[in-house]
């Protein structure tokens, strides 16, 4: 199946990045080698998450996938991707919960925009005022 590597649900309401640092002794790509998921040359090329279909109740799975890449016949990840015959790519999907996906990062950071505005608001800086009313 043909994939783009960009975030994409029914509306799109809100777009916008992510940013993760892998765990330092507890790696995704690590576990799903672990479970005999991707092999020993797989190189990790993307990781997606998707949780959808909540109606206002608690989410406690999301559906992740590893798309990786068997390099065996290119020296580097950048020669694969470079090569004109455009070699395929293997994408494994599994569930998980929210604490397991997320014990896999030492920081993740997503933000969302809504998308109205996405051009202006993601070119430019704002000053905002920090409130957090969960703090005493």
């Amino acid at each position: 199946m043909a994939r783009k590597f960009r975030a994409s649900v029914q509306y799109n309401d809100f777009r916008g990045t992510a940013a993760a640092d892998r765990g330092d002794n507890n790696d995704l790509l690590s576990h799903f080698r672990d479970q005999g998921y991707v092999s020993e040359k797989d190189v990790l090329v993307a990781i997606e998450f998707w949780s959808g279909e909540n109606h206002s109740g608690p989410v406690k799975e999301m559906s992740v996938t590893l798309t990786v890449a068997d390099i065996q016949n290119h020296t580097t990840l950048d020669d694969f991707l470079a090569d004109p015959k455009r070699p395929s790519l293997r994408s494994v999907h599994v569930d998980m919960t929210n604490d397991e996906f997320f014990g896999f990062f030492k920081r993740f950071n997503v933000v969302l925009t809504h998308s109205r505005y996405e051009d202006q608001i993601g070119a430019n800086e704002y000053e905002a005022d920090d409130i957090y009313p969960n703090d005493s």
